[in-house]
């Protein structure tokens, strides 16, 4: 590799790649300083290194969170095995948020009808239906 630095791997490189564009170094000035072969070659390296940097933090406050709540779920379980209605609610929050932290339930699915009317003909006809439909809600009630 040529340059003025050695890195041992590549996640030491991308540091630096963040290290010199914090301190106001162009692409180009990284791409020098960090033996890539051009600007945006750096810049790729820039963009890996940031959501690296994201990433990797965002998972361990993920994974602390969930740990917490196996620490709450377990201090409540007992109770709520042995019928304590408050340690039910309790227990059954603490899997709701846990679940919606790691993503385990299922997508909500809504079904939606999509009409187009292109004609006058189409929506008086369209109006005329949900006329005859309040009415005989109304009607019923």
């Amino acid at each position: 590799m040529s340059g003025s630095k050695s890195f041992k791997s590549t996640i030491d490189r991308e540091r630096k790649v963040l290290e010199l564009r914090a301190s106001g170094q162009t692409f180009e000035q990284i791409a020098t300083a960090c033996a890539y072969s051009d600007r945006s070659v750096a810049y790729n390296a820039y963009k890996r290194a940031l959501k690296r940097t994201l990433v990797e933090p965002a998972r361990q406050v993920r994974d602390l969170e969930v740990h917490r709540l196996d620490l709450l779920l377990g201090a409540a379980w007992n109770q709520a095995l042995a019928g304590d209605l408050r340690a039910i609610q309790s227990a059954l929050k603490i899997m709701e948020r846990r679940a919606k932290l790691l993503g385990l339930d299922q997508p909500i699915h809504v079904k939606s009808d999509v009409y187009d009317y292109t004609t006058e003909l189409e929506i008086d006809k369209e109006l005329s239906r949900l006329i005859d439909l309040i009415n005989s809600n109304s009607q019923s009630i």
